[in-house]
């Protein structure tokens, strides 16, 4: 389990505009662990559809966000639910604690991506929210 306060301050330091090489981002392959479990993840979240959001979304998050926090995630996630088709596009790691996945969403014709942040959870990863 992540401490909330070193996540929060790992978000923050991913927001300046001048981050260490530490937390440089490092693109992952598309078949690595991490990759596949963001797949996995998606996969589940589009076959509980909206009516299971909620408890895929207490699932795959990852533990002690705040309420502001969730309704970020919970927003994320909708649109992930909700598309048309949903592509991992890159995997990146920043440091050794936080994942940015990028999304290529299809919604009605057009495609979006959606950028959303992970952290290890357990054995695998879990949602953080939208970057």
């Amino acid at each position: 389990m992540i401490n909330k306060g070193f996540l929060i301050v790992a978000v923050g330091a991913l927001l300046c505009a001048g981050c260490s090489s530490e937390y440089s981002p490092s693109r992952l392959d598309s078949d690595s662990p991490e990759a596949k479990r963001v797949v996995s993840m998606v996969s589940t979240l589009r076959q509980g559809g909206v009516d299971g959001l909620a408890a895929n979304m207490s699932a795959q998050a990852i533990p002690g966000l705040t309420k502001p926090q969730l309704k970020g995630l919970r927003v994320g996630l909708e649109k992930i639910v909700t598309a048309d088709d949903v592509q991992l596009q890159k995997i990146e790691r920043f440091g050794q604690q936080i994942y940015r996945a990028v999304l290529t969403l299809k919604v009605d014709g057009r495609t979006e991506p959606l950028a959303m942040l992970l952290a290890p959870d357990g054995d695998g990863l879990g949602w953080i929210g939208p970057n």
